[in-house]
């Protein structure tokens, strides 16, 4: 059993002691009998290791010491100290999605699901979470483009927009939602695709984007591949 299946949102207790390292399998398979997920670091001193043991309830200290003297007299070591203590649960998906607070760029304001405040007057709203694919509005050269973009949207409309290494699809998304254009997003990566694809259905753009994966301008020439009046391309 791993570390997923201890670490939901439940207290567990952590046992933990330092060994010598030619002791290290013993006093990890004693600790993997009573420990749900049990494991190992090495120290700066490399002739020693610390082990740490995970359990769903408190573990009986007796019973543990007794443990641990009977594998050390076997491995013929000095019996360890170890302490055991209680770990409080902790909700590692909000803790993570809190470092990913709403942003606001010109007119766009990007935004996770797990943001349940609307949107302030007068943005553009942009719902895109953070993903492997590239494109959560965080990095500057992002920005960047969303900027430009808000530039250019003051004075002039485009029509047929491509957004060539879409990741998720942010610029496209943002072409399709302040001119209505057509937007082709084109990604090497598949998974990207399909995460486009996908922020595409959730805002409310996806009958004015196809997504498709190719490599770059070598792409298989597809029925809305003709001619651009906008190439957005954020790549790095």
């Amino acid at each position: 059993m791993g570390m997923q299946d201890v670490a939901g949102r439940r207290d567990v207790w952590r046992i933990e002691l330092t060994a010598a390292a030619a002791a290290v399998p013993a006093f990890e398979a004693a600790l993997d009998q009573v420990g749900e997920a049990v494991l190992t670091f090495t120290t700066v001193d490399a002739a020693f290791w610390r082990l740490s043991a995970f359990c769903r309830g408190p573990p009986d200290r007796t019973m543990l010491a007794a443990l641990l003297a009977v594998t050390a007299a076997a491995a013929g070591v000095a019996e360890p100290a170890f302490t055991i203590e209680r770990v409080k649960a902790r909700d590692w998906v909000a803790e993570t999605l809190s470092t990913f607070p709403p942003l606001r760029v010109g007119r766009f304001y990007i935004h996770g699901m797990h943001v349940t405040t609307p949107p302030p007057a007068a943005v553009v709203s942009l719902l895109v979470d953070a993903t492997m694919a590239f494109g959560s509005g965080e990095h500057q050269s992002t920005q960047g483009c969303l900027l430009a973009m808000d530039r250019l949207a003051r004075g002039q409309c485009f029509h047929r927009v491509l957004d060539m290494g879409c990741g998720t699809g942010i610029l496209g998304l943002a072409a399709a939602k302040v001119w209505r254009a057509s937007v082709l997003a084109v990604d090497v990566d598949p998974s990207a695709v399909r995460v486009t694809a996908f922020n595409a259905h959730r805002n409310g753009v996806h009958r004015l984007m196809h997504a498709v994966a190719g490599n770059g301008f070598a792409t298989r020439r597809h029925p809305q591949a003709e001619l651009f009046d906008l190439i957005l391309a954020n790549i790095l």
